[in-house]
């Protein structure tokens, strides 16, 4: 069974990204590709310029990913949680967290076993961006979310585009880009990033 063939795709400097299509298109798969999570049959991923398959962890490090199947940890509470992804990342800046899990109006100090799939998103939400990422990968990031945390969430991701691409190019410039894996429908995907993320990926499964 091949779960993705023939995909040739390149997002630019710049650039939001939607990624669109039904369940069992390859939307996950493309992502789990780029992050080096799983290996292509055949083809070549990239993303900041690192081969996907051999500089993966390089990769990551420079990479916000929001999986769509979030898992955390139903005993500990939010602010663990986000200590505990925090020491992963060898630290992050304690403001720049604080700030966003204000700013999405996070609940830190319940239990994640006791919190809604909106606030465990939002727990999802603030991981990705807490390290300011060059690069933000986001598979269905506004599920479970209202409206305005949606707007929030988009808001967040033009914000990024601008921060990450002012310092190289001193320009910024942004732009929206949607394309569709498979015929419409379905959940979507987002891809924030200052740079090329994906080079010739005719990847098959």
């Amino acid at each position: 069974m091949r779960a993705l063939t023939d995909l040739d795709l390149t997002v630019e400097r710049g650039e939001v990204f939607g990624y669109l299509g039904p369940n069992g298109a390859g939307k996950s798969t493309t992502i789990r590709l780029l992050l080096g999570l799983i290996h292509p049959s055949s083809g070549r991923a990239s993303i900041l310029g690192r081969d996907a398959r051999t500089a993966c962890v390089a990769a990551r490090r420079d990479v916000g990913y929001l999986p769509g199947d979030l898992r955390l940890g139903d005993r500990l509470t939010g602010r663990e949680q986000l200590d505990s992804l925090a020491r992963l990342r060898g630290g992050v800046d304690a403001p720049t967290r604080d700030a966003l899990c204000a700013r999405l109006q996070v609940d830190l100090d319940r239990p994640i076993r006791q919190l809604s799939k909106g606030n465990r998103q939002k727990i999802g939400i603030v991981q990705a961006f807490m390290h300011r990422p060059e690069v933000v990968v986001l598979d269905e990031p506004t599920s479970g979310l209202d409206p305005l945390l949606q707007a929030e969430v988009r808001t967040l991701l033009r914000e990024t585009v601008v921060r990450s691409s002012f310092p190289r190019t001193r320009s910024t410039r942004s732009s929206t880009r949607r394309t569709e894996s498979g015929s419409s429908g379905g959940g979507d995907s987002w891809t924030s990033t200052p740079s090329r993320v994906f080079e010739n990926g005719r990847s098959g499964t």
